[in-house]
């Protein structure tokens, strides 16, 4: 530096003014470098700071919020900076701390990757596109239709891919309108455009307010796997880990933490009062049958005798804590199921009945259940397999509480039979109102 710092001779050293100065300037750059040391250190120790999380638009309808609201309330420290993004970002450049994603299969890369969940679409359409249309009752109908497809990560370009549970079959979407963005495949479904393929909560809620009708619901549409992508696991910051332990089912710590019999409980709660709605509807269609022109005396005799089971059954629904005593409940409820369908394909050929306002309106009543049944069905799956996960983490296995409960049944795990089509193929859509 060309400048004297300190004096020195045989007996002493001393700083010049000079030297003194720099002495100040080393010391706070010393101190500036210890306290950054220091917070890198914390930060695998202390959750605080911005966590910056990019998400997918195809899974924003995820219970993304909730689990916020939670993991917020057990870290104060901690602020959320949440970015909707299309593909995998990357996270060696920084571009965000955790990307939640979806795709069938992720590319190889440096980045590590947690599954979190599956997630699926069903088919729909508004009931202006589908009046005075066929109806399709098989796959093979849907080239005959306008099949509005998401070209985005994850999915093919203006491909589908359907799953009956037990195979997948891939059909090319034949369709003048091909979007990036969810949002705007539904609005498109919403208008009447075509056939859209909507996440399944957002095709119950829509359902339910008349605004889309469920088509071969016998199939799901582009099964993914919803990923937490993160940059690694070594040295892992304390925002990325307490994040991962919330929101990953394996850890017994997830969107819904804590989970206990109580919530499971609640969940099958739901499914049997959804079943429950389906009986009552079944009741009522029993009474218009009855003041029909012309009914067939068997089948609605099938009818009773298979609503009355259910009635049965739903008084005890509520002890389902086996896979047997699920699979009976499942086996009493698709009969029913089988005999409103025979009931309803026979009454639609009946001039009286497919003019009466009230027959239509059960029909769209009965559509509007069986997605409820589908939704509240996935839902307890959800919370139950979140509730067996944490049941096998090992340290919960000896806590005394834990000791006496058992993994519950999924509905999953049924080995179903064969279901005829749907009490939606059958449905007259001309002079439709829902």
């Amino acid at each position: 530096m060309s400048i004297r710092l300190f004096n020195r001779s045989t007996r002493v050293v001393t700083l010049t003014p000079s030297g003194e100065r720099y002495r100040h300037h080393a010391l706070r750059i010393l101190a500036a470098m210890d306290e950054a040391e220091r917070e890198a250190r914390n930060s695998q120790e202390l959750a605080e700071g911005e966590l910056r999380v990019t998400i997918s638009e195809e899974i924003s309808h995820l219970r993304i919020f909730e689990g916020i609201r939670i993991y917020r309330r057990q870290h104060l420290a901690v602020s959320i900076a949440l970015t909707l993004a299309s593909g995998i970002p990357d996270l060696y450049r920084g571009e965000a701390d955790i990307a939640l994603v979806n795709a069938t299969s992720l590319p190889d890369s440096g980045q590590v990757a947690r599954h979190l969940t599956t997630t699926f679409n069903v088919l729909c359409a508004a009931p202006r596109y589908l009046r005075g249309r066929q109806l399709p009752l098989c796959r093979e109908d849907l080239a005959k239709h306008e099949c509005l497809a998401l070209d985005a990560a994850g999915c093919r370009p203006r491909e589908w891919t359907l799953d009956d549970g037990n195979r997948s079959f891939r059909m090319r979407a034949s369709s003048m309108l091909q979007t990036n963005s969810a949002s705007i495949l539904l609005n498109a479904t919403l208008d009447g455009m075509g056939i859209g393929a909507p996440p399944l909560s957002t095709a119950v809620h829509r359902s339910q307010r008349g605004e889309l009708i469920h088509i071969l619901p016998g199939y799901r549409a582009n099964v993914t796997n919803v990923y937490a992508m993160f940059a690694s696991c070594r040295f892992m910051d304390a925002r990325v880990r307490t994040w991962l332990m919330l929101f990953s089912a394996g850890s017994g710590h997830t969107v819904l933490p804590r989970v206990d019999d109580a919530d499971v409980n609640l969940s099958l709660a739901i499914v049997i009062q959804a079943y429950g709605q389906r009986s009552l509807a079944a009741t009522e269609l029993l009474d218009v049958e009855r003041r029909g022109s012309r009914h067939d005396a068997r089948l609605l005799a099938t009818v009773l005798d298979a609503n009355a089971k259910v009635a049965a059954l739903q008084e005890n629904a509520s002890a389902l804590c086996s896979l047997e005593q699920m699979k009976r409940f499942e086996t009493t409820q698709h009969r029913l199921e089988a005999a409103l369908f025979r009931l309803l394909g026979a009454s639609d050929r009946d001039p009286a009945l497919a003019g009466n306002s009230r027959y239509r309106a059960l029909k769209a009543r009965l559509r509007a259940i069986e997605l409820q049944i589908a939704a509240s069905r996935q839902r307890y799956d959800d919370i139950a397999s979140y509730y067996n996960a944490r049941l096998s983490v090992l340290p919960l296995r000896f806590v005394p509480s834990m000791l006496t409960r058992r993994q519950r049944p999924v509905f999953a795990e049924l080995e179903q039979p064969p279901l005829p089509p749907t009490l939606l193929h059958k449905t007259v859509l001309k002079g439709l109102h829902v």
